[in-house]
């Protein structure tokens, strides 16, 4: 008798459903993933498949503890549970991204390659691959504009031709609108050409390969810090902006690597830029009279600066001497 009760109540044990959260609990945690997911770097907003795969890696992470938490919380801790709620959340969260992420890919196009974004970088500046309207530019003091003259020399004082010159800080407080023609960049198989040109601020630039062969465009600035890192596809261009003023940058490909010269790449703010020419002179007109910062870019690579304190109504000279 004792034997036919044991083997009934043994049974019974073999078929007790090991601990799992509650459907509740797995909806709550689902809804938070899938929040990070989305706004991270809001996915209607983030064209960059960097930015995907920040959204991507941070939704998966908190994985394993929000697990544990709900299962702290319902007093159904153990590590049975852990793993296989866990492996749960894993499975129906990347049904759930990847039919989410193919359906807007289809709708937008597979977004570009590019370094980690984060939502702050899409707010404060970083190059956009979805060109916008450039905001409305305001309108000059016309009571308090000047003219700047300048000359650019070596220590031993002579001309400098062709260098760069930009107005790199002083006129933050003003919006011009960019040009309307795009600065087109070609690689060919020896780096971006031209080999220094300036690039304003909403204004679109096209980078291309004249070779037909794959190039990527690989942006660092001064600091030697990447800004992006963009395939460049041997057919069709590939298009950009900037937000905000980056100074000067330098442009290579890393597919190509040392046998490509780097090409040097001013992105700016303001329309005050120009190359000094045959006896190292540069002018700008109709610049606010504020107190500025000049920069300078030599075709040698020599780089200076210059500070200028500007009067309304009159013409102010700078010498710039290189080292």
């Amino acid at each position: 008798m004792n034997n036919a009760t044991r083997i009934p109540e043994e049974a019974d044990a073999l078929h007790i459903a090991p601990p799992q959260l509650s459907r509740t609990s797995l909806a709550i945690c689902l809804l938070i993933l899938l929040g990070i997911f989305a706004f991270l770097n809001p996915i209607w907003e983030a064209r960059e498949m960097s930015a995907w795969n920040e959204n991507i890696w941070w939704s998966y992470i908190p994985i394993p503890f929000l697990v544990l938490i709900f299962l702290r919380i319902e007093g159904k801790l153990a590590f049975s549970a852990l793993v296989l709620d866990s492996m749960k959340l894993t499975f129906i969260k990347f049904v759930i991204t990847i039919v989410a992420a193919n359906l807007l890919w289809e709708y937008w196009g597979t977004p570009g390659t590019g370094e980690p974004l984060s939502s702050l970088a899409i707010e404060t500046g970083e190059p956009t691959f979805e060109p916008r309207e450039a905001p409305l530019p305001t309108a000059p003091d016309r009571t308090r504009i000047a003219n700047v003259s300048g000359v650019i020399v070596d220590q031993a004082d002579n001309p400098i031709p062709n260098a760069l010159v930009w107005i790199a800080a002083g006129l933050e407080q003003h919006i011009y609108p960019p040009p309307i023609e795009p600065l087109q960049l070609k690689n060919a198989g020896d780096g971006y050409r031209p080999v220094s040109s300036v690039v304003q601020t909403w204004q679109r630039l096209e980078l291309s390969s004249g070779d037909r062969a794959l190039h990527t465009a690989v942006m660092t600035n001064a600091a030697g810090e990447r800004l992006f890192n963009y395939p460049v596809l041997p057919d069709g261009e590939r298009a950009l902006m900037f937000r905000r003023s980056r100074g000067l940058t330098r442009l290579t490909c890393s597919v190509h690597g040392e046998s490509e010269y780097p090409a040097e790449l001013v992105v700016t703010d303001n329309p005050f830029h120009a190359s000094s020419d045959a006896e190292g002179y540069f002018s700008f007109e109709d610049v606010p009279a504020v107190d500025l910062l000049l920069r300078v870019l030599a075709s040698d690579g020599r780089k200076q600066e210059g500070r200028l304190q500007l009067s309304p109504g009159e013409t102010s000279s700078i010498r710039i001497a290189l080292d």
